[in-house]
């Protein structure tokens, strides 16, 4: 009896009636445009008690675990939005002695404020276009990418898997403070390691797509990297590297999926050794492609415009082709 009178004040209330749009589970749905936003009181609400925790030096971990909860919530509509989180997971995690700790810093260079700042930003965007379900459902890739980095730079190709598009070959050289801070024999306290650059191949491999593919709107991409790491970091969107390049990485590829529309990312591993991964590795190493191609020079236009594999290139200023 209690639970057919709980029901009867919901239909009461009108929530059994058949409508297009309706709020519910702390969203707004749209059955005809098939969307989902977030409301915009809500966000606004959220935004407001986040950067109230954020004018202190220090906060309880109680408030800040209701705060984490609220953020995680609101950004359920949004599968890339995982990656903002791994710095807030590292302060809810106990200690080495199992306790919790009661009180946490929010310096202005902690890691913690970096990323609920973006959380900030994400929110608004989430409340102002609405996410559609291709957004939130992985599909079969409609594109196809192979990429590979290292300290001398990164590259690699793109296929369309159903539209009509040749394939694109693009490489870039990493500037010299960047190659003198990669972790290596000859240089053991650099500050950047090859993970992070497989992670910055994996970005900018998704720019010259999103910039160059004929359509892209609710289309799913797909990469192929022979980086473990870099594939479960991308998978879960969460990474467990000591620096902040990888979380800085790994959210700004979260915004620009999200700006340009696109279905969820899928990267799987592929084996170092195959043909296919060594398409990428020439592709971004110019010392490779010179010792295979003796009419390669060291001009990145010369190896693009002259590639045995007849692809398709495009120059522009920032050296994507």
């Amino acid at each position: 009896m209690a639970s057919h009178h709980c029901h009867r004040k919901k239909l009461d209330k009108g929530e059994g009636q058949w409508r297009v749009k309706k709020e519910k589970l702390g969203f707004e749905w749209n059955g005809r445009c098939r969307t989902v936003r977030l409301p915009k009181e809500k966000a606004k609400k959220y935004v407001r008690e986040t950067k109230t925790m954020l004018h202190r030096k220090r906060t309880t971990i109680k408030k800040f675990q209701t705060s984490v909860g609220r953020l995680r919530h609101a950004s359920v509509i949004l599968p890339a939005a995982a990656g903002f989180f791994t710095p807030l997971n590292n302060v809810l995690k106990p200690g080495e002695d199992g306790r919790q700790r009661s009180h946490f810093g929010l310096g202005k260079h902690y890691k913690v404020r970096e990323a609920l700042l973006d959380l900030t930003v994400l929110l608004k965007l989430l409340s102002r276009r609405p996410t559609h379900v291709r957004g939130i459902v992985p599909e079969m890739p409609k594109f196809a990418g192979y990429h590979y980095a290292e300290a001398e730079g990164g590259g690699g190709v793109w296929f369309s898997l159903q539209q009509q598009m040749q394939p694109l070959l693009w490489r870039f050289a990493f500037p010299e403070d960047i190659k003198n801070s990669v972790v290596s024999l000859k240089n053991p306290h650099g500050t950047i390691t090859n993970y992070d650059l497989e992670l910055a191949a994996e970005v900018c491999a998704i720019a010259v797509i999103l910039y160059h593919a004929p359509i892209i709107r609710h289309q799913a991409l797909g990469t192929l990297c022979d980086n473990t790491p870099t594939v479960s970091w991308i998978t879960k969107m969460a990474y467990k590297a000591n620096t902040p390049i990888s979380g800085r990485l790994i959210r700004g590829l979260a915004i620009i999926l999200y700006c340009h529309h696109a279905s969820p990312l899928i990267t799987l591993h592929m084996p170092e050794m195959t043909t296919h991964n060594t398409m990428a590795d020439i592709a971004s190493r110019p010392t490779k492609a010179k010792q295979l191609f003796k009419w390669c020079t060291n001009s990145d236009d010369d190896f693009c415009l002259r590639s045995p594999l007849n692809f398709h290139c495009r120059t522009n200023r920032h050296g994507v082709w």
